[in-house]
């Protein structure tokens, strides 16, 4: 992969809270635990030891300025791979579409809605409805000439994961999925627009006991013990959108000489800027996302 260009639009107000809650904590670790303590973690019957150096780490850096912005830069590429590769890898297997809509159809019923052109091309439009236990409902575009899977649209009507136990869960309550395909100059069909949209909440209910032992202190070796209920719930909400402007073929020896280099990170802004892209031979993102959009 290579990165020409990031962008990163962040809250400056709610990323200064967290911040300073971190430094908060951080700040009365190092100034009430001592270096030879260790601690009990305890949830119900579960629990496990805990070293203060893990913790309170005073480990001295020894990057340069150049370094630390070097390993900002790779550890970016590297997840930007991570989550392209994660996209690609629950959508296709090998390189057959892998949906469970697909894969199980019979627990569908499929209706055709309407005939339309997708630009020259006649496409069939067909509904899609659960049939018994099926978690999607949608539609799809077929290529009526090809038999071809032109663009599928599908969203959750009930939970697609659902877990709790033990004061632990997660709840996967919305998923909105647009996939579109196009004719590739191989003649094959490939991947031309992906818009992947889902919200989770994950919850801890627990009690949780936090004890801090000491290893060498005469007597007794519990120094502090903090007990608390803890009860949170966090809402993640996440959008990957991904156009696919041309696709080439490559010789395996172009491809393997091809060497990656961590070179990008994100600008920082706290607004869009719709002059970001300028003098970039690229269509700005919000502009090629619009193109994909299909007004219903």
């Amino acid at each position: 992969m290579e990165l020409i260009r990031a962008l990163e639009l962040e809250d400056k107000e709610k990323t200064a809270i967290l911040k300073n809650i971190e430094k908060l904590f951080d700040t009365i670790i190092k100034e009430n635990v001592k270096t030879n303590s260790y601690f009990k973690v305890r949830s119900g019957i579960i629990g496990g030891k805990l070293e203060s150096d893990e913790i309170n780490n005073n480990s001295k850096d020894t990057l340069t300025a150049e370094q630390k912005t070097q390993k900002e830069k790779d550890g970016f590429l590297k997840w930007r791979k991570n989550v392209l590769t994660n996209i690609m890898g629950n959508l296709f297997d090998k390189d057959k579409l892998d949906l469970t809509i697909l894969k199980k159809s019979s627990k569908y019923e499929f209706t055709q809605n309407d005939f339309t052109y997708f630009g020259d091309i006649p496409v069939y439009i067909l509904n899609f409805n659960p049939n018994g236990n099926a978690d999607y409902k949608g539609k799809i575009y077929v290529d009526a000439d090809k038999l071809a899977l032109i663009r599928i649209e599908y969203k959750n009507i009930k939970p697609v994961r659902d877990f709790s136990m033990f004061g632990v869960s997660f709840k996967e309550d919305f998923r909105e999925v647009v996939i579109q395909f196009k004719k590739t100059a191989l003649g094959k069909y490939g991947l031309e627009y992906l818009d992947y949209n889902s919200s989770f909440e994950g919850g801890f209910d627990r009690p949780l006991v936090i004890t801090e032992k000491n290893k060498v202190v005469k007597g007794r070796n519990k120094q502090n013990q903090l007990k608390m209920d803890l009860n949170v719930v966090n809402r993640n909400t996440q959008r990957y959108q991904l156009v696919v402007f041309e696709t080439a073929l490559i010789k395996s020896e172009v491809f393997e000489a091809f060497e990656e280099k961590a070179e990008i990170l994100p600008i920082n802004k706290t607004e869009y800027d719709s002059k970001f892209w300028d003098g970039y031979t690229i269509i700005e993102p919000n502009i090629a996302i619009k193109e994909f959009r299909i007004d219903k």
